[in-house]
């Protein structure tokens, strides 16, 4: 598995500007995030509401959660100078770097979006595995709601870490897994 933390972070390019939309599309990211699960786990709530409730807090949760982990890594990266910043000037339409700068770019917009989608396969799994150990329907307690935006802002806050993990062992123990063979 990739050491997350042995990266090369000199390869992602921003410029100056780049960082501060960031840092102002976070900051949107995590007050609608958190406002749309404040409004959701605040509402009343009938057992038939209170499971779309909570995938809707979880969900936007995660997105928040992403948005705090990328902030974070962004003002680490601007106080460290680990990654390469470009001042406009330095900045061609076409050069070399250019690609690499998109790429940048889209690496840090679509985190959140990354960690909303695993808030839904997680939701979905631990929902399967709860329907998997009862024989009979349960309706969810109010807790439920709590665990489900717990949830939902780790599975946004690591899914840089889920993603390396399974880019590195994923395929290999889903394979060993549909194979049905327990080795590694």
């Amino acid at each position: 598995m990739p050491d997350v933390e042995k990266r090369d972070r000199t390869l992602i390019i921003l410029g100056y500007s780049d960082v501060i939309f960031l840092f102002f599309y976070y900051l949107i990211i995590i007050i609608i995030g958190s406002g749309i699960s404040i409004l959701f786990i605040t509402r009343t709530h009938t057992p038939d509401s209170l499971e779309f409730n909570a995938l809707i807090a979880a969900f936007s949760m995660a997105s928040a959660g992403a948005a705090v982990f990328n902030t974070r890594r962004l003002y680490r990266a601007c106080i460290n100078e680990s990654f390469s910043f470009k001042t406009r000037s330095e900045m061609r339409l076409l050069d070399e770097d250019s690609l690499r700068r998109i790429g940048s770019i889209a690496f840090f917009i679509f985190r959140p979006a990354f960690g909303a989608a695993f808030s839904l396969v997680i939701y979905a799994m631990w929902r399967l595995s709860i329907a998997a150990s009862v024989s009979q329907e349960i309706t969810p307690a109010s807790g439920f709601l709590y665990i489900t935006l717990a949830l939902g802002f780790l599975s946004g806050f690591l899914a840089g870490r889920v993603l390396t993990i399974l880019e590195g062992q994923g395929l290999d123990q889903l394979r060993n897994v549909v194979s049905g063979d327990g080795r590694k």
